[in-house]
């Protein structure tokens, strides 16, 4: 399903940085598989002729598989504004939208999760308030449970650096811990969605600043 159009001073998350840090590993992985099988395939082909092409099927598994990663990681149904941390352009408040079945819809303070009905198998997006509040229907309803749990993942962490920069909300690591009880994501079998320990450098940069904070309110006590 293809995403509405994309309000005005908003990004989509495969326009920014981090979608390329995650993209950029997967195709170097690839070139690297495909280069190594072609070796393969030469040197079959030089002592064994057709035969070689037992190796065929090899490739279009490769690029099958890493296809449909790459694919889950474009179609991330998220946008961000100028001002958040993915994009920095401006300086002014940062937002975080998510598309669901019916457009664009501001993502809020309550952490969201998806759950299939059991009725009707359609999954359906609700805050995790008392009241299980409707947020809307996830935008790719044939989508499998690792590719949601991949748009969440890549979600929370959105709003984590929106509530960084807007200096509310969880931070980033209470984000972590809450994705980690919530559905084991950190296990993750897609692929490694922190190239250069992302992930690390932002936690060790809001537990800085929360450090700093606290030795200034200190001092001044």
């Amino acid at each position: 399903m293809e995403l509405d159009e994309i309000p005005d001073g908003f990004v989509l998350f495969r326009q920014t940085e981090r979608f390329s840090e995650m993209f950029k590993p997967l195709i170097k992985s690839l070139i690297i598989s495909i280069s190594g099988l072609t070796i393969i395939f030469t040197l079959i082909l030089f002592y064994y002729g057709l035969f070689s092409i037992i190796i065929l099927p090899f490739f279009f598994a490769i690029t099958a598989f890493f296809s449909k990663r790459i694919a889950a990681i474009r179609d991330t149904p998220i946008c961000v504004n100028n001002s958040h941390p993915w994009i920095g352009e401006e300086d002014n408040d940062s937002i975080v939208i998510l598309h669901h079945l019916r457009g664009w819809k501001d993502v809020g303070d309550v952490n969201l999760r998806v759950v299939k009905r059991q009725l009707s198998r359609e999954w359906a997006i609700t805050l995790e308030d008392q009241g299980r509040t409707d947020f809307g229907l996830w935008l790719y309803q044939s989508a499998k449970q690792n590719q949601i749990d991949l748009h969440l993942y890549l979600l929370r962490e959105a709003v984590a650096l929106r509530n960084m920069q807007n200096g509310s909300g969880d931070d980033f690591e209470s984000a972590r811990i809450r994705e980690k009880d919530d559905s084991g994501l950190l296990e993750r079998n897609w692929l490694d969605t922190t190239p250069g320990q992302n992930e690390i450098e932002f936690g060790a940069l809001i537990r800085n600043v929360k450090k700093e904070t606290d030795d200034s309110i200190n001092g001044e006590g």
